[in-house]
């Protein structure tokens, strides 16, 4: 199935409800909006706008990009993404691209995500809604900068219940474990796994980057937490990388820990700070 804007393996666009459905065959979208299953769902928040659906296929093209919607604003429940999602563009996730209003519950991606640009997750590239009881098992990788096992930025809103599994790289900064930057938002009752690598600044095992945030009751077990150091004129060279965030700020760190024994002179949270737990 091919397009240019919205298209979907079983809808192009949704203004309603799509339940219980399957598709195993690959999606490319040569500008934007693809979906496994939709590519633009517009269905709004008072019930859920694709639930307990399942995506085989490859989806592929440029932005917006999703296994199973591309760009939401919909609820998604219960739906798990086994298909690739290869992207040249931004906001690609396993199973949103982006998520404008409404909440992913309860979904599971087991596929690869890769971009050549910016902005890729194992759940949802680009949230400001919230994502609870989520889990990814697939590798995410981008080009560029902010990538997140669970969602590559979060805006507002909260990642609740979710597990990272999947290796997080950016050939940049802002790469997380659960989301490579939150701004606005809360991170809560999370786990990562998976190991963490930024080619550049602010890798973290929970969050790559945190603004005016709460990251608590979260912990990572990644044995690899990488962000290239970079010396500051007059002061010592910035810590990159943390057990549980790469940098934060204006934000609070509670009852969050890392694995000290897998990461060996770590500390929790990177920047200038040298706090560890």
């Amino acid at each position: 199935i091919s397009g240019s804007y919205r298209t979907g393996g079983i809808a192009g666009v949704s203004l309603s409800r799509i339940d219980s459905c399957v598709n195993y065959g690959s999606v490319t979208s040569t500008v934007a909006f693809a979906g496994g299953i939709v590519g633009l769902d517009s269905a709004g928040t008072d019930f859920v706008g694709v639930s307990d659906c399942t995506n085989y296929g490859t989806v592929s093209g440029d932005q917006e990009m999703g296994g199973i919607v591309g760009k939401a604003y919909a609820n998604v429940s219960g739906c798990v993404n086994a298909g690739k999602v290869i992207s040249n563009g931004l906001y690609i996730g396993g199973i949103v691209g982006s998520l404008h209003t409404g909440s992913v519950f309860n979904c599971r991606n087991t596929a690869d995500v890769s971009t050549n640009s910016l902005y890729a997750a194992g759940i949802v590239g680009n949230s400001s809604g919230n994502i609870d009881l989520c889990i990814n098992t697939g590798n995410i990788s981008a080009k560029e900068f902010t990538v997140g096992g669970i969602a590559a930025a979060l805006n507002g809103g909260n990642i609740t219940r979710s597990m990272n599994y999947g290796s997080v790289y950016g050939d940049g900064f802002y790469i997380g474990g659960i989301a490579g930057v939150v701004t606005d938002g809360g991170i809560s009752d999370c786990a990562n796994f998976g190991n963490i690598t930024a080619t550049k600044l602010q890798a973290g095992g929970i969050a790559g980057y945190a603004i005016n945030s709460v990251i608590q009751n979260s912990y990572s077990a990644a044995d690899t937490v990488v962000g290239k150091k970079e010396d500051i004129t007059g002061a010592d060279t910035v810590v990159a990388d943390g057990g549980v965030a790469g940098s934060c700020s204006k934000c609070s760190v509670l009852n969050s820990y890392y694995d000290s024994s897998l990461l060996p002179g770590s500390v929790a949270v990177g920047g200038n700070t040298k706090e560890t737990f």
